[in-house]
């Protein structure tokens, strides 16, 4: 996990988490609160377009925003997210609005990421994500989670999100 994790570019905000477990081939994470932007994927590329435009200025502030990372998508709601930079984690902090036009929403809770807990078992995997190797890779994390003596599922039937 670690190379995967020298890949990200320097400087790029992330949701800030502490380790809890290592497990080799996967991990338990605590996350802290953070808020994303999300859209419908249905459009395709449009999702990420319509993303990108918001934070590049494309609000009603026109304000403009860094890039952040990861790109977040959940097949289970048909959604893509950016997390939002970190002035914007907390409740009473102020994003800027989405335009009336945008299909933009700003939402807390990792966008789902954190909805039912704030702790998350994450499987690092390179490669392009079709469903077929989602599909398998959610399949070998639950395996070993149900093997491991100290972790269980809480929501076994929950959708695995994709953090890009």
């Amino acid at each position: 996990m670690e190379e995967m994790l020298a890949r990200t570019p320097q400087g790029l905000e992330t949701p800030q988490y502490e380790v809890l477990a290592e497990k080799g081939t996967w991990e338990v994470r605590a996350y802290a609160e953070f808020s994303v932007c999300s859209t419908d994927m249905q459009s395709g590329p449009g999702a990420f377009n319509a993303l990108a435009g918001y934070i590049f200025g494309g609000n009603q502030e026109e304000q403009k925003m860094a890039m952040t990372t990861p790109v977040i998508s959940s097949p289970q709601t048909n959604t893509m997210s950016f997390v939002m930079p970190s002035a914007y984690w907390t409740p009473e902090s102020q994003p800027p609005t989405p335009l009336p036009s945008a299909p933009v929403e700003i939402q807390g809770g990792g966008g789902g990421l954190t909805a039912g807990s704030d702790t998350v078992a994450v499987m690092w995997f390179g490669g392009f994500a079709t469903r077929e190797t989602v599909a398998q890779r959610k399949a070998a994390l639950l395996e070993q989670i149900a093997a491991d003596e100290e972790w269980e599922m809480v929501e076994a039937d929950a959708e695995p999100l994709l953090l890009q």
